[in-house]
């Protein structure tokens, strides 16, 4: 009998029947429905669907795929298609329309649904939806695991809180307006918080070590001083107060700019550099000599360059006077040799023995020379 003889009261309850079965439940389950009693009202002996997100395929009966006449659907989420020995009428593809569309759109809500709900149990974070009274109506697998089954339950007003301890983990709370619900997420942070105090206690040791350390020590971020200890007060003669803001260059000689810029690029790029020796002027214009060290490295919520002086300039003065000294008397001890060689060169002309106390007095004087130097030394 051909659908157009049909009563049109009968397909439409016919159509409303079939789309009844379109309700959230099993993907598998309800399709498998739909699809049986589709194959009966319209008489089609063979029917085949493929549901990609889900992985599912359904043959009805399976492995059967022999009808000579077939309709097909395809929407975003399934490809199906009806089969039967007869010639189907072309006005089922237009009556069947709008329950392929309503399918697709329950399968649609299934798949979010699904794949929210596997989200939810599987992330890492507490998630709860209390009513306006705190009684929970919904919570995921973490929240269970850490509270136990509240379903139905009060829960404590302090997870609408931004932060919250419990069992000695660290929670960080956001709490969302659903209208009838509020839904409350909460990620643990134990392990971020653990380390921010380590680090803090890294920070307040290395200061402690800084503060107490036996030579100069300067921190610098972004070319200007941000901490000075106390015996850099004594080597540069200012206040922390005024050390700190000055600019990185201030206290080196406008000769030593060029080479110091050039460290500090070097430094904040980690590059590995050797200790140098510089100059610095103290407050009171007096000119040091400077072993200069530092590294970049964390130094509270930023990285800043930490940089030690050691005053070696009383060294630095030895070895200039040393090395004057030393010319003066390399130019002496030459003078001397050069005479006791002339007196030789005459002694072997003329054979007079008072060239052989002249060559003694010279050689003498090279010996105090030397003495003196090693009594300097000493």
């Amino acid at each position: 009998m051909c659908i157009r003889d049909r009563d049109k009261t009968k397909l439409i309850t016919t159509l409303y029947e079939l789309s009844l079965l379109l309700y959230p439940r099993d993907v598998k389950d309800m399709v498998e429905e739909f699809i049986k009693n589709v194959m009966i009202r319209f008489g089609f002996s063979y029917a085949a669907i493929e549901i990609p997100l889900v992985n599912l395929k359904i043959s009805l009966p399976k492995n059967s795929n022999d009808c000579p006449f077939n309709i097909s659907f395809e929407r975003r989420h399934f490809k199906i298609k009806f089969g039967r020995m007869k010639e189907i009428p072309p006005e089922y593809t237009k009556i069947l329309e709008p329950l392929m569309d309503k399918l697709d759109q329950t399968l649609e809500f299934l798949i979010l649904s699904e794949l929210k709900r596997k989200l939810l149990e599987n992330t890492e974070d507490v998630i709860i939806f209390v009513d306006k009274n705190m009684i929970v109506r919904e919570m995921n697998k973490k929240a269970m695991e850490l509270l136990g089954d509240l379903k139905g339950k009060p829960i404590d007003r302090m997870w609408l809180n931004e932060n919250v301890r419990l069992n000695g983990r660290h929670f960080s709370v956001s709490v969302y307006d659903l209208g009838f619900l509020r839904g409350i997420i909460a990620k643990d942070i134990t392990e971020k918080v653990l380390l921010e105090r380590e680090l803090k206690e890294r920070e307040k040791r290395l200061r402690t070590i800084v503060e107490i350390a036996p030579f100069a020590i300067l921190v610098y971020k972004d070319w200007k001083y941000i901490y000075a200890n106390k015996e850099a007060e004594k080597l540069f003669g200012y206040k922390k107060e005024e050390i700190i803001g000055k600019h990185v260059l201030d206290m080196f000689p406008f000769d030593y700019h060029e080479k110091i810029v050039d460290v500090i690029h070097k430094r904040l790029r980690d590059e590995a550099l050797p200790p140098y020796v510089t100059k610095i002027i103290r407050k009171n214009g007096e000119i040091r000599y400077i072993l200069v060290n530092g590294r970049k490295m964390k130094w509270g919520d930023d990285e800043a360059v930490v940089v030690a002086f050691i005053d070696i300039t009383p060294q630095k003065l030895l070895e200039e006077d040393l090395s004057f000294l030393n010319s003066i008397l390399r130019h002496d001890i030459l003078n001397e040799i050069t005479i006791v060689l002339n007196y030789l060169e005459l002694y072997q002309e003329v054979g007079d023995k008072d060239f052989l106390e002249k060559i003694k007095e010279s050689a003498k004087r090279v010996v105090d020379i030397i003495n003196n130097v090693r009594n300097f030394e000493g």
